[in-house]
């Protein structure tokens, strides 16, 4: 048995995109993972990036909202199990 799996990188198209979309919203000062089951988060700021970690330690987002002229200036990394996904994207709408 294979425990470390395969590790591949997909484009996704467009409509799995949309599918897969990450989102944060904010409520009475807490940050939620909307698109992860509503999972808090925690902000954090290092540097030029944002990082949200999850509360149950499932994964985190880390975005980079003052470098607009890079191609992707996201990262989600999801925990399940002993294996990790990682997404990469662009930032469409960012709130500070």
């Amino acid at each position: 048995m294979n425990l470390l799996g395969n590790n591949e990188t997909t484009m996704l198209e467009k409509q799995e995109s949309d599918e897969y979309v990450c989102m944060i919203t904010r409520k009475n000062g807490k940050h939620y993972w909307s698109s992860r089951d509503r999972q808090e988060l925690i902000k954090n700021i290092s540097g030029d990036f944002v990082i949200f970690t999850a509360l149950d330690g499932r994964g985190y987002v880390k975005i980079a909202p003052t470098m607009k002229e890079l191609a992707l200036n996201y990262m989600e990394h999801l925990h399940d199990k002993l294996f990790t996904i990682t997404y990469w994207g662009k930032i469409s709408v960012y709130r500070a």
